[in-house]
């Protein structure tokens, strides 16, 4: 199913580059590669997931995890006004 689905989408960036290039008409050139540009968008976020692999639980080697930091609250010792 997924193999369907890159194919198709390399079919529509196939076509809407040609018809970018073919292109004559000043309004059609604004237009038409802004259709060429979420076609190619379509195209980026198909085959980003693994297959097999939940969302969330792959990490990389040699982490255990997102890195975390440690705050510290300082309170300034107490002055005496001089009044």
């Amino acid at each position: 199913m997924t193999e369907a689905v890159i194919v198709l989408a390399l079919l529509l960036v196939a076509l809407s580059a040609t018809a970018v290039v073919a292109d004559r008409t000043p309004v059609r050139q604004s237009l038409v590669p802004a259709v060429l540009g979420v076609v190619l968008a379509v195209l980026f976020t198909v085959p980003q997931a693994p297959h097999g692999v939940a969302p969330g639980r792959h990490r990389p080697a040699g982490r255990a995890g997102p890195p975390r930091c440690a705050v510290r609250v300082s309170r300034a010792a107490p002055t005496a006004d001089p009044a």
